[in-house]
């Protein structure tokens, strides 16, 4: 095989041998959603489908998740076979060969605070003529990666105003931890405050922890499965009559499914739907859910147009709200 060698001007010896045979130098920084992101000194950010790289060096030291759930730190070697990188381990001093295809994820871990948070912005407007609806919608995502914690932010809120009626909306904010461990189990501890004008929420504190495990883990596709318990206290709207419901203080299970699938496709496409059953242990019968589902579609390098579904559920709602709240949001997203 032949290697054309195209430089980067970048400020490390990393280097990636892609399958028609060019040789990238560049920094590496990561490997996730099945793309490797080298950086490089004079053309900024490239990314690399996975599936498409043959060979690979860093003397940087990353953490990297196998299919397998086993978790190795150390930095990268070629070999001579392709699709097969040697991974030197940095506590022992060993080294192990892996297929790439068996490389789910992979983060350089010594890089400063900054370099290893990723984001995404978006926001979102429609108009209605005939009925006079305006509806705004933005979104917030941060996620900084530890050795092996993956610390979480998210923030979202859809106001809607109508001529000669009340404003509504639904809004979160939700903060959450999550640790890994080997064989693909993982905890997650989270915090999280809603408000939902539909369901007769004025706002709702939530605390979380599960236990769970990714029950698969592949390059294009994630499933996982948490089970965990809650603490929520409540507040609500006044109702009709002028009466506001007491604040409560509830107890709750809670059960986790999560899917993540993304394509090798140009335009890339990816969807995330998620699912969370709260069956209440304070008030008999009461259980919950939220459902939500998010497709998102590359137009540019980094800019997304994004179509999501919620849908959230109370089979025991106050007096002030609804049992159903859901609807469709359209927005246009970068990822940073």
């Amino acid at each position: 095989m032949s290697i054309h060698f195209i430089a980067f001007g970048a400020p490390k010896n990393d280097w990636v041998v892609v399958s028609n045979g060019n040789k990238l130098r560049c920094e590496i920084k990561t490997l996730k959603e099945n793309k490797i992101v080298c950086k490089t000194t004079n053309f900024g950010t490239v990314s690399v489908k996975w599936d498409r790289v043959t060979h690979v060096y860093s003397k940087n030291t990353f953490r990297i998740e196998l299919r397998n759930g086993m978790l190795l730190t150390g930095s990268l070697d070629s070999t001579e076979i392709d699709r097969v990188v040697r991974i030197l381990e940095t506590k022992d001093s060993l080294w192990t060969e892996v297929p790439t295809a068996e490389i789910v994820a992979m983060y350089q871990i010594n890089q400063s605070i900054f370099e290893q948070i990723d984001g995404t912005l978006g926001v979102g407007y429609s108009f209605t003529k005939s009925s006079n609806i305006h509806s705004f919608n933005g979104k917030t995502t941060l996620q900084y990666l530890a050795k092996k914690n993956l610390l979480e932010f998210n923030a979202n809120g859809i106001y809607t105003m109508q001529s000669d009626t009340i404003t509504t909306s639904k809004s979160e904010v939700h903060i959450q931890d999550q640790h890994l461990f080997h064989n693909n189990w993982f905890t997650t501890i989270g915090w999280s405050i809603q408000q939902n004008t539909e369901l007769g929420l004025r706002a709702r504190n939530i605390g979380t922890i599960t236990y769970g495990k990714y029950l698969i883990k592949e390059n294009q596709t994630f499933l996982s499965l948490s089970f965990g318990g809650a603490v929520n206290n409540e507040r609500y709207y006044e109702n009709e009559n002028g009466v506001t419901k007491t604040a409560q203080l509830n107890y709750e299970g809670v059960i986790s499914l999560g899917f993540r699938a993304f394509t090798n496709n140009t335009p890339e496409f990816n969807i995330y739907p998620t699912w969370i059953v709260y069956p209440s242990f304070t008030q008999a019968g009461r259980w919950r859910s939220d459902f939500n589902i998010e497709s998102r579609l590359e137009i540019y390098h980094n800019i997304y147009v994004t179509l999501s579904y919620y849908n959230q559920f109370d089979n025991k709602p106050p007096d002030s709200g609804t049992k159903v709240d859901f609807g469709f949001v359209g927005s246009v997203d970068w990822k940073f």
